[in-house]
């Protein structure tokens, strides 16, 4: 049995495996974001280590020739051999550090997984390709139990693999969703009911569908949107989210069906009903308008959207606008605008800057506001 994991430790799990020259797989249900992780974990190792690179294959299109292909001399009336460029390669630069990540790796058909084995292996290959000893291959995997058709790989590719089994919860996803500034409407809905955020179990598994009674309608109607790859699980409500926010730069209603092709259609409905209790709430285009007089929500929920909003679409050149409505807030919630504000600097300052504004040094300087600031921070 492979060990656990929880994926919010997968990062230092991957930095260790470099640190010890391993490849690592890591194996888990769909959706829980194991590719995601991965590739922020490599763009953070990046910003740390000195020529660190990523490079990702999807193994379910890969083919023996992407490594290395044979094409006729008709000069020499021989073959020329051509090695993927792409990939990093110690004969061209030795000194290479980083990630090859193989997506899907156990799906990939055999023929491929061997000549990839060797690489993997950091074995020659016809005397031109060899994997740079700083690079280490990360293969990432659904479990066997998960997959239509799953290829089976031989023991030897699968030894030579270091193999941990990755989990996710609801507390963790949620943090991770908030982080990334995800649509707030969304985020208070997943907040209220955690156990809509992944229901993969309540889909695939019978012995949970029973011990949860769920009715026969449910059960059908969930296995056939689960045979067309429809679930809830953190990859649709990431798709969710940015539709979200595309309809609302768009100023386009968001039709129920799009929630209902993402997390199926009893979750989808559910989102659709709650999500129409925000409709009468203030846009954020109406709060820069009148940023003295607009309405506060009573609710909390509801001011809680209002805000995470306002923080996450202001235009830099609006700021002052948003700053006199977050002024007429009280303490914690003024805090928290302002946090969610310096983290969506901090993901691209080039676009939104804070920390530039007279508003925020004038925030920093008020020691209700700056002490709040910091002890949420810290």
């Amino acid at each position: 049995m492979s060990a656990s994991v929880h994926i919010k430790h997968l990062p230092r799990e991957l930095a260790l495996s470099y640190a010890a020259g391993t490849n690592l797989m890591v194996i888990s249900k769909p959706g829980i974001g194991k590719t995601e992780t991965t590739l922020a974990t490599a763009k953070t190792m990046g910003e740390r280590v000195e020529g660190f690179g990523v490079w990702y294959f999807d193994m379910t299109t890969a083919n023996p020739n992407d490594l290395l292909a044979y094409m006729p001399n008709e000069t020499t009336h021989k073959l020329d051999g051509y090695e993927n460029a792409t990939l990093p390669n110690a004969y061209d630069n030795p000194d290479l550090k980083g990630f090859v990540v193989q997506d899907e790796a156990l799906n990939g058909d055999p023929t491929t997984v061997k000549v990839f084995q060797k690489y993997n292996n950091g074995e020659i290959i016809a005397g031109r390709l060899r994997k740079p000893d700083g690079v280490i291959c990360v293969l990432l995997s659904n479990r066997l139990q998960d997959k239509a058709g799953v290829m089976q790989q031989s023991r030897a590719f699968l030894r030579r693999n270091e193999q941990i089994e990755a989990y996710s919860d609801a507390p963790h996803n949620l943090k991770f969703l908030e982080n990334a500034g995800a649509y707030p409407v969304m985020v208070e809905f997943l907040k209220k009911f955690p156990h809509l955020i992944d229901n993969y179990d309540e889909v695939f598994d019978p012995e949970v569908q029973k011990e949860k009674k769920l009715s026969k309608d449910d059960i059908v109607m969930a296995s056939e949107e689960g045979k067309r790859g429809i679930w809830a699980n953190m990859g649709s409500w990431t798709r969710i989210s940015k539709l979200e926010y595309a309809a609302q730069g768009l100023k386009m209603e968001m039709n129920p069906a799009r929630f209902m092709s993402n997390v199926g259609k009893s979750i989808g409905t559910q989102y659709a009903t709650y999500r129409a209790m925000f409709d009468k709430i203030a846009s954020v285009d109406q709060i820069l308008a009148n940023p003295k007089s607009i309405d506060i929500p009573e609710k909390m929920d509801q001011l809680y959207v209002m805000v995470c909003m306002l923080a996450q679409l202001v235009p830099q050149a609006q700021v002052k606008q948003a700053g006199i409505f977050i002024d007429r807030l009280q303490g914690d919630i003024r805090a928290m605008a302002i946090r969610r504000m310096v983290k969506r600097s901090q993901k691209n300052r080039a676009e939104f800057d804070i920390g530039a504004t007279k508003e925020y040094m004038a925030w920093m300087q008020a020691p209700a506001i700056s002490d709040l600031f910091m002890a949420a921070k810290g």
